[in-house]
């Protein structure tokens, strides 16, 4: 069946405009990525060693390829060229250009392998880039959560009140979330774990949220109150600009288990359609463990019983 896709703006910047109309963003599909640049005046990009093979349509004007052995490879409208993943290139446009680049697998941030330099003139500045890597922590996974105090909630439900976590205001005036659902558990026993209260976990999207007139920005992790940011190295993390309206915003309520010294130990649920890049359904950090104990076990009770055969025929054979 025919699917059709409306292309989504990425990159906006006073020389290159770039619309994605298949990729991570625009059909959120990993395998491949298509986009139509366009170059307003003589820019320049900075050196990048993508992790994706890429086949580039040039329709207008040119683009300058400059190699990491000195070589230099130009094409020129309505000439294409391929672009092996690993290969070290920079891009200079000498002038206004328009292309389509093809990128398998699609593009990001994070397998584009740019080369940040200080101090740069790049046709995408500081700006573009943190508005590129926001939009791709937005569309890598389906839902939102947020995981309350169950006491609040059931107030917020009951008076038909929008709820607010306790350190709302100390926090800048925003409520935490977690979008990818294998680092809730983690990120609850670093902040709550010698809380002594009941919680429910809510899950939500950004959709449900701005429908409510709530936003929803991706920015780096932030302390909780008094309690230090917890370190998730660059990954961005949703920050609901606003409380939670307690009415047609939560798609589900989800239980949450702890052990009896306030541990957090699983969300039953949490993953629902949720799968990562490889297609195949993540588990939590607390469950991951368990797994993969269980199996290191099993392994070395294999590897032992091996070495116990062969030793007995070794002495009697």
């Amino acid at each position: 069946m025919a699917e059709v896709f409306e292309s989504v703006g990425v990159v906006a910047a006073k020389d290159i405009v770039i619309k994605e109309f298949f990729g991570r963003v625009g059909s959120r599909d990993a395998k491949l990525s298509a986009c139509e640049v366009k170059i307003h005046s003589a820019t320049q990009e900075a050196w990048q060693k993508p992790e994706f093979d890429e086949y580039v349509l040039v329709l207008e004007g040119s683009v300058e390829l400059q190699m990491s052995d000195g070589k230099k490879v130009s094409v020129s409208a309505g000439e294409g060229v391929f672009l092996p993943k690993g290969l070290r290139v920079k891009w200079v446009w000498p002038g206004p250009c328009r292309y389509i680049p093809i990128c398998l697998p699609a593009f990001s941030p994070e397998n584009c392998g740019r080369e940040e330099e200080e101090g740069n003139a790049h046709a995408k500045d500081g700006k573009a880039m943190r508005r590129l890597r926001e939009l791709h922590a937005e569309t890598l996974h389906p839902f939102l959560f947020h995981v309350a105090k169950k006491s609040l909630w059931e107030e917020a439900k009951r008076s038909g009140s929008v709820y607010y976590p306790p350190t709302y205001k100390k926090d800048g005036n925003f409520t935490h979330a977690t979008a990818d659902p294998t680092k809730l558990v983690d990120v609850l026993n670093h902040f709550y774990k010698d809380v002594e209260e009941e919680y429910v976990c809510l899950r939500m999207t950004s959709k449900t949220l701005r429908a409510a007139g709530v936003d929803v920005t991706f920015e780096e992790t932030a302390p909780v109150g008094d309690t230090p940011a917890i370190d998730m190295g660059d990954q961005l993390f949703p920050h609901i600009q606003g409380g939670i309206p307690s009415s047609k915003v939560v798609t589900e309520e989800l239980n949450v288990l702890r052990a009896k010294d306030g541990t957090f130990l699983d969300i039953p649920g949490i993953f629902g359609d949720a799968h990562n890049g490889n297609g195949v359904i993540a588990k939590s950090g607390a469950m991951k463990n368990y797994i993969i104990a269980s199996v290191v076990g099993l392994g070395a009770g294999f590897l032992l019983g091996c070495a116990w055969t062969a030793k007995l025929k070794n002495r009697y054979m």
